[in-house]
């Protein structure tokens, strides 16, 4: 698995899980998962990025990440432009600027700064707590690129 090194945060030990809603008390993990007290598995960070790798790279002009190393070394990318990638377990996409404020001020995303410690004004972190489906978020993202290079 590439993105193996980021692991869910149980919210027992009072910090939320990365890998989605925080579930409670009674969160356990369960093969690289977070099994919730209703027995389902909730799918880590890592797992949730590869199923939308999979999803986007099925797109003529997507690539998947290359693995190399540096910015962008795990992102998915639209003929060169990066527009989604995972980030110490947050989904990051890019999107207008309008959008990634309102995003930041409802609490569903964070700024992103790629450890700068200047926020860049087209990125957002999708927050970990986040119930956005991240499919749409990359679609979204991907439209927003797709036009930036027609222009």
């Amino acid at each position: 698995m590439p993105y193996a090194s980021i692991r869910p945060v149980s919210s027992r030990s009072g910090e939320p899980s990365v890998a989605g809603p925080t579930l409670g008390a009674a969160d356990n993990r369960v093969d690289g998962g977070i099994e919730t007290m209703s027995g389902k598995t909730r799918m880590t960070p890592d797992e949730r990025f590869e199923r939308l790798v999979d999803e986007m790279s099925a797109q003529a002009d997507v690539s998947p990440p290359t693995g190399g190393r540096g910015f962008g070394g795990g992102a998915l990318t639209c003929r060169g432009k990066i527009f989604a990638m995972l980030v110490r377990g947050q989904l990051v996409v890019k999107l207008p600027k309008a959008r990634v404020d309102a995003l930041i001020a409802d609490g569903t995303g964070t700024p992103f700064d790629a450890n700068k410690g200047r926020p860049m004004k087209e990125w957002v972190g999708l927050a970990p707590t986040s119930t956005l489906d991240w499919s749409a978020l990359a679609a979204e993202a991907l439209a927003f690129i797709r036009k930036s290079m027609a222009a």
